[in-house]
This record gives structure tokens, C-alpha cells and sequence, in this order.
């Protein structure tokens, strides 16, 4: 949910909840690092100071534990 609600907020250009949404979805273990590496509606937040850190967290979620 929280990833998906980080798309509809980055299309409309509420980019504070974008990645909030998506940090929110990094911190309850999603964890398909190659989707959000190619979905194009989260271009606007690639840029945000946070969105490495998410997507790191989004990475290390995916590795066998």
C-alpha cells in the first residue's frame, strides 16, 4: 500500500509524501529493489536527498536474512 501511495503522491507532485510513503514501505520490509529501479512515476523523487538511503534500505530488505 505505502508504495503505491508513494506513486499517486509523486504523480501529483507531493513529493514530501512520496517519499514518505515510500521510506514507510522501506521500514515494514518491502523489498523489490528492481521495481523501484525502473518505475518511471518515482523519477521525481530519485533526486530527493533521502531516496538513496530508501532505496539502500529497499535493497538490503531483499537479501536473504
Amino acid at each position: 500500500v505505502y508504495r503505491n501511495l508513494a506513486c499517486y503522491y509523486t504523480l501529483t507532485n507531493d513529493i514530501p509524501n512520496g517519499i514518505a510513503n515510500l521510506r514507510k514501505a522501506a521500514d515494514l520490509g518491502y523489498n523489490e529493489p528492481s521495481w523501484l529501479a525502473q518505475e518511471k512515476s518515482l523519477d521525481p523523487l530519485r533526486n530527493h536527498p533521502d531516496f538513496p538511503a530508501i532505496a539502500e534500505k529497499i535493497r538490503k530488505n531483499s537479501l536473504p536474512k
